[in-house]
């Protein structure tokens, strides 16, 4: 078993990798058992292999909106060519409790004051 778990190449490979490498060449009557002995006892892969237990935290309660458009995200595209106008933003103003979102085409020289009072 020795020879199986630590081959240079491989690393140290997991119990289901093991016993698929070994169960192509050995057979014998609780193999399984001797090899999860055998990793139980190998420092080295206790060390390496992955736990895959997830950490308990602490619950925490959902808001849950009561009107539309009481809560909005905001958002700006830019990038685009300069249209006829000159604007060359999307302002993108989305509610959260419906999903419904406005988009707003904007000029990127624009003051912030500007912006606020469009939206």
């Amino acid at each position: 078993m020795d020879g199986f778990h630590k081959i240079p190449y491989s690393g140290h490979p997991g119990y289901q990798n093991m016993v698929t490498s070994m169960k192509r060449t050995y057979f014998w009557l609780g193999i399984m058992n001797d090899i999860a002995e055998y990793l139980s006892k190998c420092m080295e892969w206790k060390n390496v292999k992955v736990e895959c237990s997830h950490l308990a935290k602490l619950l925490q309660q959902i808001l849950i909106l009561e009107w539309k458009w009481d809560f909005i995200s905001m958002d700006f595209i830019t990038g685009f060519p300069r249209t006829v106008r000159q604007h060359d933003v999307i302002m993108v103003i989305m509610d959260k409790l419906r999903k419904l979102d406005h988009l707003i085409v904007v000029k990127s020289t624009h003051k912030a004051i500007y912006i606020a009072r469009i939206s």
